[in-house]
């Protein structure tokens, strides 16, 4: 199952839409795959413009909205240092995923 990995609620707002959930709809018909928004963010610190240590030391807030389905492609817009992928992968395990992989379309190279 696709999961995309939730925004935080004030950039859902700023921005109208989801990148990484219209990214998981493609990736799941391209692939015959479903797809569901098993996850829900918190509204926290802000993570562009974090120091990297920052980012790690204090991730995002994502928890399950419902039970995660057992195999899990969670689906992210852009990785930078992988704190938000992990809180969602964490997220996902302990609402009884037992396997999660991920696909981030970019990749920052340098994040401070």
């Amino acid at each position: 199952t696709v999961v995309p990995v939730p925004p935080a609620p004030r950039r859902h707002r700023r921005r109208g839409f989801d990148p990484a959930d219209l990214i998981a709809a493609e990736v799941a018909a391209g692939r015959g795959l479903a797809r569901t928004a098993a996850l829900r963010r918190s509204n926290g610190p802000r993570q562009v413009g974090r120091p990297r240590s920052e980012r790690l030391r204090s991730p995002p807030r994502v928890r399950a909205s419902r039970p995660a389905p057992p195999r899990v492609l969670l689906i992210d817009d852009v990785l930078t240092t992988g704190s938000t992928l992990d809180a969602a992968a964490r997220a996902l395990l302990r609402a009884g995923a037992t396997a999660v992989d991920a696909l981030a379309i970019a990749r920052v190279l340098k994040a401070d």
